[in-house]
């Protein structure tokens, strides 16, 4: 009888490892943009695992067309994370073609709706970037209460590395406030007015970023802001590259304007904050 009821237990003991096995793996995230996978995955540090549709630094990602792979992807997604505000709408209409329910799907856009309807790079926007940090650590402790410490500490490390761009970003105001740059297309927009920039061309910037031909006049002006040097700097996106941009560069630097690149994606192995980071830098050394 003893041994009877130690197989049993035994039995008893393997089907709960099992079912333990089966249904405690880490919690699957898949973001749209390598960029908020990048953030998502330092807030869930040691409890989800994370995958992105798009992280090559060649690759425009308001024009993707999804593959079968990518559909697979967020197919076995627990959480999908999108921008939103029309930025990744080649991946949001397989999101709901897919049935995925409303709570599993993180819309970067409607956490910032004021902000998603300037401009759609809400990654370079700080206030968009903490919203959404305190919105996912609140939506993991839901999930994994039993993380909730881990979950915490992730959260403070993060937020103090942004109080500290915040800090970089207040300095670097005091003294570049109200210069007046140009940029290819309106990637850094949202951090160029943290920094207090005006930025001169925004006509050709939004052409440039919605694939059509800028007007000549918009491009008469723009190479007369470099030959008067009524910029201080020309912000070019590397991601995207344009016969109209090319010409732009070249007259720039004639005419001895600093030429920096943007990008839409942090380099691989990059985290966010550094690469803003990265950012400032080089806005900094342009404009001395």
């Amino acid at each position: 009888m003893r041994v009877q009821l130690r197989s049993v237990a035994i039995a008893l003991m393997i089907l709960l490892l099992n079912v333990h096995n089966a249904t405690a793996h880490p919690l699957r995230v898949v973001c749209v943009e390598a960029v908020w996978c990048n953030i998502a995955s330092q807030l869930g540090a040691g409890v989800i695992v994370t995958q992105d549709l798009t992280s090559r630094q060649a690759i425009d990602p308001h024009f993707q067309q999804i593959s079968a792979s990518q559909i697979k992807r967020l197919s076995e997604a627990d959480y999908v994370i999108v921008n939103g505000a029309g930025y990744d709408d080649w991946a949001a209409r397989s999101i709901h073609a897919l049935g995925k329910k409303p709570s599993s799907i993180i819309a970067i856009s409607a956490l910032a709706p004021e902000v998603a309807r300037r401009n759609p790079h809400l990654y370079n926007s700080l206030d968009v970037v903490a919203r959404f940090a305190r919105q996912w650590t609140s939506t993991l402790m839901q999930v994994l209460p039993q993380n909730r410490d881990r979950l915490i500490a992730n959260q403070n490390l993060f937020l103090k590395d942004l109080s500290a761009l915040r800090d970089r970003i207040a300095i670097l105001r005091k003294r570049l406030q109200g210069s007046r740059v140009a940029e290819s297309e309106p990637v850094s927009a949202l951090l160029l007015e943290d920094l207090g920039l005006k930025t001169m061309d925004r006509r050709f910037a939004l052409a440039i970023m919605h694939h059509t031909e800028p007007s000549p006049q918009d491009v008469a002006r723009l190479e007369a802001d470099f030959q008067n040097h009524d910029v201080r700097v020309f912000i070019v996106n590397a991601t995207v590259s344009a016969p109209s941009v090319d010409a732009l560069k070249v007259k720039a630097r004639h005419a001895g304007i600093p030429v920096i690149y943007s990008a839409e994606y942090p380099p691989e192995k990059k985290r966010w904050q550094d690469w803003m980071n990265d950012q400032l830098s080089a806005l900094d050394q342009a404009l001395p």
